[in-house]
């Protein structure tokens, strides 16, 4: 139940993420400074289960995570699952896209319920892998854009995602992500349920001096006013 989209900005990209979790679900911590193998992240906190679903370091380099719904059904669970919430934190530690990919292609996954991860390098470039539960494959993107949703899966991905391909590049895709005019709520980016919601909004961006983090919470402001972060864009030794 999350949505990512990213577009790419003269040396650098702009990122957006809405975490949509059950009403219920503890709520997160705002991005913290981490550093992971000597190197510098920003990252939100899941309190319940530990992680994060999204990562960005110094580098420029952006780790995120959805969960895989298709796929969940037919995943026998072991007894032990692994947090997802690790995937981006381990990832975040590399330097750039090459590296990330063959970190995860050498990771026991075995442990990790079904999800789909995006990559993106300080550049804009980014990759897709989808995990079953059996085995990793990466997705083909026709274009800068996942959502997933637990349910009624099928029209709530496609009408966001043809509202995004609809979405006038002069409209600050930002507001993409706010987006309620559906008159079902579920369907919107900015999603509501009785049993679930957007809990945050994380914005992204990354240009050639400086890595911005803005954390939008429902819960602290409404969406109105985020908890923003930066750090010193270092270059690739």
């Amino acid at each position: 139940m999350c949505t990512a989209s990213w577009r790419s900005l003269e040396n650098g990209y702009r990122l957006i993420f809405n975490r949509d979790e059950r009403k219920e679900r503890s709520r997160a911590r705002p991005p913290e400074i981490q550093t992971l193998d000597q190197v510098t992240c920003l990252a939100p906190i899941d309190t319940q289960a530990g992680g994060t679903w999204l990562v960005v370091n110094e580098l420029g380099l952006s780790v995120f995570v959805l969960n895989y719904y298709a796929a969940l059904k037919d995943f026998p669970l072991p007894n032990k699952t692994a947090s997802r919430g690790e995937l981006p934190l381990k990832l975040g530690q590399c330097k750039g896209l090459e590296e990330a990919i063959d970190f995860l292609k050498k990771m026991d996954l075995a442990a990790f319920r079904p999800f789909i991860l995006g990559i993106v390098d300080g550049l804009g470039a980014a990759r897709s892998f989808s995990w079953d539960g059996f085995s990793l494959l990466e997705r083909e993107m026709a274009t800068n854009f996942i959502t997933t949703s637990s349910f009624n899966t099928a029209a709530i991905q496609s009408y966001r995602e043809n509202l995004y391909n609809s979405w006038n590049s002069s409209r600050p895709f930002l507001e993409y992500h706010f987006d309620e005019s559906h008159p079902d709520p579920a369907f919107n980016p900015l999603m509501s349920r009785p049993d679930a919601e957007t809990h945050c909004v994380s914005a992204i961006t990354v240009e050639p001096k400086e890595v911005k983090f803005e954390y939008f919470d429902r819960a602290n402001s409404g969406f109105l006013e985020p908890d923003t972060l930066y750090l010193k864009r270092r270059e690739i030794d």
